[in-house]
């Protein structure tokens, strides 16, 4: 028998375009559907264009047009099912003002850390149902 593992997808939210490359390329190794946008605007726009379900939003704090911290607000009124990471070099006061806790992780930080971060919350339960 044949089980066919589910990818699980990741709107990652980055205005440098390198580091959204890199981290682009590192998650779709690692098997997650990869969907970029360059701000939180191209983000919001990604996720509602977006017909199946988003996992997870990975995104900068700080960008131009929209921050991060007001797309995650936008996701989660439209997408509440979607787990939501925010990445950042300056730690953010503002992430107490979220309605809804929100996993935040420091920059610099290596792959190692990224990839345990994402699968941490990835694997939380989901309203007190545990994940399948």
């Amino acid at each position: 028998m044949i089980v066919e593992q589910k990818k699980e997808t990741i709107l990652l939210v980055e205005d440098e375009p390198v580091v959204l490359n890199l981290l682009h390329h590192m998650l779709s190794r690692e098997g997650y559907l990869v969907l970029t946008a360059a701000d939180g605007v191209a983000g919001l726009d990604v996720s509602r264009s977006y017909p199946h379900p988003i996992d997870m939003l990975l995104s900068d704090v700080q960008m131009p047009r929209m921050n991060g911290i007001q797309l995650a607000q936008h996701i989660a009124s439209e997408r509440p099912e979607t787990r939501t990471v925010l990445i950042s070099g300056h730690m953010e006061e503002q992430l107490r003002d979220l309605a809804r806790p929100t996993d935040f992780l420091r920059k610099p930080f290596v792959p190692k850390e990224l990839l345990a971060k994402i699968r941490e919350v990835l694997d939380r339960p989901v309203d007190g149902i545990e994940k399948i």
